[in-house]
């Protein structure tokens, strides 16, 4: 297996986790933690701006953790990084990238044999059936 399908495995592997902590450490931070200074209001917008700010981050995170699986994978299959445009597209662009044909295909690659030698009548088809049973299995 490529070191790109690797790190991009990785990056996809991260998102739930950045997502998830930094929704938790939203939900940590109190802003009414400052009801007992004598400076009330300073203090609290100071935390409810801490709170956003972290939700803020943890969803810019895991947006670049997203372009970088789609960059990774991209990478992997030596194609341009104008398809990288389709990440916005979120798993429907996606898919289409993971679609694309492997330039450089590693020796052991059984899937990308099999690709390779189907018709487009055949491999339409085929990739829109492995997409619907990922979409409902995930």
């Amino acid at each position: 297996m490529k070191r790109s399908y690797l790190g991009a495995i990785a990056c996809y592997l991260l998102i739930p986790l950045v997502v998830v902590a930094g929704f938790a450490a939203h939900q940590l931070i109190d802003p009414e933690m400052a009801r007992f200074h004598a400076d009330y209001t300073r203090r609290y917008q100071l935390l409810e701006r801490t709170r956003t700010g972290l939700l803020m981050v943890s969803w810019a995170l895991a947006c670049a953790l997203w372009v970088s699986c789609c960059y990774l994978v991209l990478k992997a299959r030596h194609r341009s990084a104008r398809w990288l445009a389709l990440a916005i597209a979120g798993p429907f662009g996606f898919s289409v990238i993971a679609a694309l044909e492997d330039r450089a295909p590693a020796p052991g690659d059984l899937y990308q044999r099999v690709i390779r030698n189907l018709k487009a009548y055949w491999r339409v088809p085929l990739e829109v059936t492995v997409f619907v049973l990922v979409w409902v299995l995930s």
